[in-house]
């Protein structure tokens, strides 16, 4: 891996890309990344990590992204139904 603009990207012989986009900031509330949905500890062992463990890590990521653009599809039908009955 190498850095480029502040975001991780894949050698030719990585085999699993990194998810790093570049806006490393955890959220205090849920202690992910607001830009990878990662945690710390899986930024962390990253580098290291063989392939299994990182695709690993990517399916845990995309289901927090599934969980959160759910969450938040789901928030915004509430509200605009909510607002209907008022």
């Amino acid at each position: 891996m190498t850095e480029e603009s502040g975001a991780a990207v894949r050698e030719p012989d990585d085999p699993v890309a990194s998810p790093c986009v570049g806006v490393c900031e955890l959220d205090q509330v849920s202690k992910l990344c607001m830009g990878c949905l990662r945690t710390a500890d899986e930024i962390a062992m990253w580098r290291d990590a063989g392939a299994e463990v990182r695709r690993s890590i990517l399916e845990r990521v995309r289901r927090r992204w599934e969980r959160n653009t759910s969450s938040k599809r789901n928030h915004h039908c509430y509200s605009k139904s909510l607002a209907k009955t008022r």
